[in-house]
C-alpha cells in the first residue's frame, strides 16, 4: 500500500539519498523541499497525466442555471472541484451514447443536452486524493516526479538530471500501461480530444514534458 511516506522515500532513493525518512516531521532539508513540491501540487500533476482506474469518478450533472450561454450550445455545466481530467461525456446512464460534441472552456462545459452523464479523474479523498489505493506503479511515478522536480534544490544544481527526467517518463508510460490492461475496453469520445480546451499551465522547477 503507498503511503506519503514512502513516496518521499522513493524520491530519495532517485535522488541517490541513501538515508530515509524515518517520519514526515523529520527536520532535514531533503524532508521540506519534497514538502514544497508535495504542495505544489505534484499528485494532481501526475493525476492529470492519464485516466487512471483507481481516480476514475462518474457523475450524473445537470445544467447551470446560472450560466446560460450567450450562443451556440443549449446548456452550460460547472466542472466539479475535485476534477483534474476528462475521460469521457455521455448521453445515458450505462455509458453506451457518447458526447461526440461539446466545448470545454474556462472550467465550464457546453453543449446540448440538459444532463450529461461524466467520468473525470478526481483528487477526492475517496478517488486520486486516497493515497492507500494508489497502484505502486503509480506511487513509483509520484516518487520520481517529485525528484525530478526537487533535485535543483535538493543537489543545488540547477541543470536538469537527464537520467532522472528519462527515469520518471518511464515510469509514467509504465503505470499508464499497467493501468490500461486491469480496466475494460471503452469508447472515448472523440469530443475529449478534439472540443475540449481547458487551459493548462506550467509547473515544477524545471523542463516539462
Amino acid at each position: 500500500m503507498a503511503t506519503k511516506l514512502g513516496t518521499y522515500n522513493k524520491a530519495l532513493i532517485a535522488l541517490g539519498d541513501a538515508v530515509p525518512l524515518a517520519s514526515l516531521s523529520e527536520n532535514r532539508l531533503a524532508r521540506r523541499v519534497l514538502d514544497q513540491v508535495w504542495d505544489n501540487g505534484v499528485v494532481n500533476y501526475c493525476l492529470e497525466g492519464g485516466f487512471w482506474g483507481f481516480a476514475t469518478r462518474s457523475s450524473k450533472i445537470t445544467h447551470s442555471t446560472t450560466i446560460i450561454p450567450a450562443f451556440g450550445f443549449k446548456y452550460a455545466f460547472e466542472l466539479p472541484n475535485d476534477y483534474c481530467a476528462i475521460n469521457g461525456i455521455w448521453t445515458d446512464d450505462r455509458f453506451n451514447c457518447s458526447l461526440e460534441i461539446y466545448d470545454i472552456e474556462a472550467g465550464v462545459i457546453y453543449c446540448d443536452f440538459d444532463t450529461i452523464y461524466f467520468k473525470y479523474v478526481s483528487n477526492a479523498s475517496n478517488y486520486g486524493g486516497n493515497i492507500a489505493k494508489w497502484p505502486e506503479a503509480f506511487g513509483d511515478w509520484v516518487g520520481l516526479r517529485m525528484a525530478f522536480e526537487a533535485q535543483p534544490l535538493i543537489t543545488n544544481n540547477l541543470n536538469t538530471d537527464a537520467n532522472l527526467d528519462r527515469a520518471q517518463q518511464v515510469a509514467k508510460l509504465h503505470a499508464l500501461n499497467l493501468d490500461k490492461r486491469d480496466k475494460a475496453k471503452q469508447k472515448v469520445p472523440p469530443g475529449a480530444w478534439v472540443s475540449a480546451r481547458v487551459n493548462g499551465f506550467n509547473r515544477g522547477y524545471g523542463n516539462e514534458f
